[in-house]
């Protein structure tokens, strides 16, 4: 399954990329529903959030693996496990300088096994934007601060 969308961020492209590509300044001020946050090395951190969605009931835990990264660009890789599902997420990020601002796009290539594979994939994609919308709206916030 596949999604993607772009953000327009009032912020320098590299302002939001310096946020974007720190694991643990993202990691701890951008994910939404914290509840815990474990730095593994400079490109892997795990965290444990409660879900946002009435549809999941238990807590998640994400390992987030940063895969690559250039130059205003990066490629995570996102494994997920709650009970009685688990899934897998291939992301891109990519930031652009539009007029004094930033333009953000970001696609993701989900894999979903066990339960959360009975949930209709118009949900899941409408799940994964709003998602998506929250984290990037907080990186909107920070980059002000």
């Amino acid at each position: 399954m596949y999604v993607e969308k772009e953000f327009l961020i009032k912020s320098s492209p590299k302002s939001v990329w310096d946020l974007i590509s720190n694991p643990k300044l993202f990691g701890k001020s951008c994910i939404p529903n914290l509840k815990s946050y474990k730095e593994i090395n400079k490109k892997k951190f795990v965290v444990k959030v409660t879900p946002l969605f009435a549809f999941l009931k238990s807590s998640i835990t994400m390992d987030w693996k940063i895969l690559g990264l250039g130059k205003n660009k990066g490629r995570l890789n996102i494994n997920g496990k709650l009970i009685g599902s688990t899934f897998n997420v291939l992301t891109n990020l990519k930031v652009l300088k539009k007029n004094k601002d930033s333009l953000l796009k970001w696609d993701a290539e989900f894999e979903l096994e066990g339960l959360l594979k009975l949930v209709p994939e118009t949900i899941v994609k409408g799940a994964a934007l709003k998602l998506a919308g929250i984290i990037f709206d907080r990186v909107a916030n920070e980059v002000k601060k």
